[in-house]
């Protein structure tokens, strides 16, 4: 992850594992591609498709 940034403050983590709400809200998610592959971001415990995102870096 690039940086998060909560009510205009801004983080530069070295790694996120997971986003937590507490009430319903939104996220904007920007990183720089490192390893090329295929990966898949989901909403935990969930199975449906409009419930995840497929990324593929080349």
């Amino acid at each position: 992850m690039n940086e998060i940034v909560i009510k205009g403050i801004e983080t530069r983590p070295l790694g996120v594992a997971s986003l937590e709400f507490d009430e319903a809200g939104e996220a904007e998610i920007s990183f720089v591609a490192v390893v090329p592959g295929s990966y898949e971001l989901k909403v935990p415990g969930t199975s449906g498709d409009l419930q995840k995102v497929a990324v593929t870096i080349e």
